[in-house]
């Protein structure tokens, strides 16, 4: 038990080499109204793996949390990928290239782009205002409008005839 009386529980027995990549989808993690206890859990994470490099690094562990944009998978019902948007695969194979380079990474260079632009155009201070909340409300009720949608082009695409 340390001085301040926090223990901490050893990762691997020995010094010994490993990586813990912790993936957190939601760029950076930043407070966003409306979805605020599933924003606090990642911003959570990303703070605790940050602890947790600086534990372990002299032992050897890397511990990286991965903080993309938008990725094609079952939670994006499978956006289709284009430029900003990778599958699931292509990012994975993108993010392991970073690992021993960064300890938080976007995972990908068009990520990287996308949260410099997002942060330069939508700073903090303006999404947790009046503006940004209405804002973050109309674009839900626009995405929850899409997803209905396409739920129902799809349950008729794929019903018994």
């Amino acid at each position: 038990m340390g001085e301040d009386g926090h223990r901490t529980t050893p990762i691997r027995g020995k010094e010994e080499e490993g990586i813990i990549q912790l993936n957190l989808f939601s760029q950076r993690a930043p407070p966003q109204p409306l979805v605020t206890v599933y924003s606090a859990t990642k911003r959570f994470v990303d703070f605790f793996s940050r602890g947790l490099e600086a534990e372990y690094r002299s032992q050897g562990i890397l511990v990286q949390s991965v903080l993309p944009f938008f990725v094609s998978t079952n939670m994006t019902n499978y956006i289709k990928p284009n430029r900003f948007v990778k599958t699931a695969e292509n990012f994975a194979h993108e993010a392991l290239n970073t690992v021993g380079i960064s300890s938080r990474t976007s995972g990908c260079l068009s990520h990287s782009v996308q949260s410099f632009i997002y942060d330069l155009l939508c700073p903090e201070w303006l999404r947790l205002s009046s503006l940004g909340v209405k804002g973050t409300q109309a674009m839900w009720r626009k995405l929850e409008a899409q997803m209905t949608s396409l739920k129902h082009e799809q349950a008729r695409t794929h019903a018994p005839k």
